[in-house]
């Protein structure tokens, strides 16, 4: 007996170290490598780092799963072909946040790029900025349309070379309360009247400047400053092309800087001379009128060709409503003196 109990346990003792070493051999200490997938039905905590080359969080059923939370930074740390840590952490499908989003928390001077076009979901819904929260500036190198604009101020760095109202626009400029300043001469800005109706409509006299439009080819109304007292005109309308008058009984009328005249009414300007031997010269076939005024210049005689002329003056005399008037010397011109050139613009 005794014999056979020590044979035994030296049988035991053999098997338990095999089985020992057999588990040791399984896998190292930092490897767990199952037979078959590994399925956990319950909640896994890890309280340290917890790495994979890649993972598959949620489920493929809208709204199943996902990321109940998340403290801290996303960052790619691989590197580009030069070894540098330059490629960005990249969404490959689309992106709804709805939350807020920030550059950074406080806002960052780094720009915010964009290689696409920025449209707003629905048309005509969401605004840019707010009344409380304004966009500082604002740079386009294109053009900008908009149903209305509203500004404070509007500047240009360079002359405005036309401005154009399309649509059938009925009122332009009804409320303006501002000025404009220009620091050069600006370029002509021309209003025309195409409709049947009032295609320019200014409101009372006291605007700083207003411009109203009859029917379609017919003269407008412009409204200087209205002034009870002193210099100025509280009205300014047209009679015809190139043809001006106060709308203010007893007010003048003032140019301060040149006045031209269109070629369609030259028969107001023209030219003359008195010849030796002759007191005066008669110009027919001229707008003038009653009240017409009539301007002279003389013209300096050429002395080459005798003697220079000694008449005392020259004057305009004998107008004729619709007709003629006569342009004459004081004390006429002897047959030996010289020619008396001259040139006339009639104002009515």
């Amino acid at each position: 007996m005794k014999t056979h109990t020590k044979v035994l346990g030296v049988l035991v003792v053999t098997l338990g170290m095999f089985a020992v070493a057999g588990v040791i051999a399984a896998a190292p200490a930092d490897t767990l490598q199952p037979a078959h997938t590994i399925t956990y039905s319950e909640e896994v905590i890890v309280n340290n780092t917890f790495k994979a080359n890649s993972a598959y969080i949620g489920s493929t059923v809208a709204g199943v799963g996902g990321v109940t939370f998340f403290n801290g930074s996303i960052v790619n740390n691989s590197v580009d072909e030069d070894g540098e840590s330059t490629i960005p952490v990249t969404f490959a499908d689309n992106v709804r946040i709805d939350g807020e989003i920030y550059r950074t928390e406080v806002g960052g001077e780094n720009p915010i790029k964009l290689a696409d076009t920025i449209r707003p979901q629905t048309n005509n819904t969401y605004d840019l900025g707010t009344s409380v929260y304004n966009f500082k500036d604002g740079y386009f190198a294109g053009t900008v349309s908009a149903g209305t604009v509203s500004a404070g101020n509007i500047y240009t760095k360079t002359e405005v070379d036309a401005l154009v109202a399309t649509g059938g626009h009925d009122h332009v400029g009804e409320t303006w309360s501002g000025s404009v300043t220009s620091g050069t001469a600006p370029s002509v800005l021309t209003l025309a009247n195409t409709g049947s109706g009032s295609g320019l409509v200014a409101a009372s006299s006291g605007n700083a400047v207003g411009i109203a439009g009859g029917a379609s080819g017919t003269s407008a109304a412009v409204y200087g400053v209205n002034t009870s007292s002193g210099p100025g005109v509280s009205g300014i309308s047209t009679s015809g092309y190139g043809v001006y008058a106060s709308s203010t009984s007893g007010t003048s009328l003032y140019v301060d800087g040149k006045v031209g005249m269109n070629a369609a009414a030259n028969k107001a300007v023209g030219t003359g001379t008195i010849t030796a031997g002759d007191q005066n010269v008669v110009i027919s076939n001229t707008t003038v009128t009653a009240n017409s005024i009539i301007l002279l210049t003389i013209g300096h005689a050429d002395s080459a060709a005798g003697v220079i002329n000694q008449a005392s003056g020259i004057r305009v005399s004998d107008v004729s409503a619709g007709a003629s008037f006569t342009v004459a010397t004081l004390n006429g011109i002897a047959q030996g003196d010289n020619d008396i050139p001259f040139s006339y613009l009639i104002i009515n």
